[in-house]
């Protein structure tokens, strides 16, 4: 069953993790990425619990954000050459702070001056190492991601299944009905609050499973856990046998 092997996936990654130790990076790539895989875990785990209590939507939301976590680490550390992960880790600096420029101007504040006043510096610093390097600043899109990431799969069926749940679009709010949406006019039955829907949440969790295994046994030069052969010994078959017995579009292919 989906929620055993993510059971058995989450100790693994827990037992090699203390018996590591202290963790080393040669980068602020490799520093993000541990991070990333930090948060990854977190975010694992609440999507197991969600599917246990057949709670889909806030399942399928936490699916997209977990893809998110994965493209946005992997891409950092997928170089070998320095002087290409320093760029990479320059754009992914000035995305991130454009996006605090952009939330400080939305909230008007004036106590946050003093970072308001850093966060301008810094952005411009980042410019002004793109010009001397003669390039554009710029970040790619998460789908742009998936692609040099060699994960498209990965991204058009989990991340876009999960996009409209995540933004709340008519599609998803349709949903809320119990059964059928009524067709005499605008006379509905009581929406139900709670709607448990145990086969969505378990698609969300064995689309979990792959991305999240998918995302150990690459990050796993990065993080030296030795789980790569566990991860695929336990992920893969089962997963092959999963789709093939309820027909799920497969996710990903484990590198």
């Amino acid at each position: 069953a989906p929620a055993e092997v993510a059971s058995r996936l989450v100790a693994l990654v827990e037992i090699a993790y203390v018996a590591g130790g202290q963790q080393e990076a040669r980068d602020l790539n490799d520093a993000v990425l541990l991070l990333g895989f930090a948060r990854a875990f977190r975010c694992f785990q609440s999507i197991v619990g969600l599917a246990g209590a057949q709670r889909s939507e806030d399942g399928l939301v936490l699916v997209r954000s977990l893809v998110s976590v994965i493209v946005h680490s992997l891409w950092l550390v997928q170089p070998d050459d320095p002087i290409e992960r320093y760029e990479r880790l320059q754009r992914a600096l000035w995305h991130a702070y454009s996006q605090e420029r952009r939330r400080l101007a939305a909230l008007d504040d004036p106590h946050d001056a003093s970072w308001r006043g850093r966060v301008e510096r810094t952005l411009g610093e980042i410019e002004q190492w793109f010009r001397l390097q003669q390039k554009k600043p710029g970040y790619p899109s998460e789908a742009e991601l998936a692609k040099r990431l060699d994960l498209p799969v990965l991204y058009d069926l989990v991340y876009r299944t999960a996009s409209p749940t995540a933004h709340h679009t008519l599609f998803a709010a349709l949903q809320g009905f119990a059964g059928t949406v009524p067709s005499d006019g605008f006379h509905y039955p009581p929406v139900p609050l709670h709607r448990p829907a145990p086969d969505e949440a378990e698609n969300a969790l064995v689309w979990a499973i792959a991305a999240y295994g998918d995302f150990l046994t690459r990050a796993d030069e990065v993080l030296q856990l030795g789980i790569t052969q566990g991860v695929q010994e336990l992920v893969e078959p089962w997963l092959r046998s999963y789709v093939d017995a309820h027909r799920v579009p497969p996710v990903t292919e484990m590198a």
